[in-house]
């Protein structure tokens, strides 16, 4: 099967550089066009119960960084990026959202093999939200055999 739209869902961790790589040979292969998204927790709804300072400042702060970490991958990717997709909130609606907006046949992602993350999994999410195919990278602190050398 060869995909057309490549989402490529992005935590800003070292981590990702694995899934755009991969993302780009598939891309390559098929032609395909590739899509970045990275969704960002909303700190006021965290820490409003907790405190009542404005984080706007710092919200903006960390926004900035995050555009650059992104625009970072971009640069690295050696492949034309379509879009890139900033969210808010609830992981799984942003994918949604993007899905249905670009018309998105693969989905790439990653999943931290951890205690934590076999509890609360959002790839087990989308495996349950999602109708459309999935490459779900298994990611661990040693990742390095991923990465090939030019």
């Amino acid at each position: 099967m060869a995909y057309r739209n490549i989402l490529v869902a992005v935590d800003l961790s070292p981590d990702s550089q694995i899934l755009v790589h991969k993302a780009v040979s598939l891309a390559e292969r098929d032609g395909a066009k590739i899509y970045f998204i990275h969704v960002d927790v909303n700190y006021a709804d965290i820490y409003s119960s907790l405190v009542e300072e404005d984080l706007g400042p710092e919200q903006e702060r960390i926004e900035k960084e995050n555009r650059q970490l992104v625009q970072s991958l971009i640069d690295a990717a050696g492949y034309p990026i379509s879009a890139t997709l900033y969210g808010k909130g609830d992981f799984i609606q942003a994918l949604e959202n993007a899905v249905v907006k670009y018309d998105i046949d693969l989905i790439v992602c990653g999943h931290y093999q951890d205690f934590w993350n076999t509890l609360k999994s959002a790839a087990r999410q989308l495996i349950h939200r999602m109708h459309i195919d999935m490459l779900i990278v298994p990611l661990s602190k040693d990742n390095d055999e991923y990465f090939e050398e030019d």
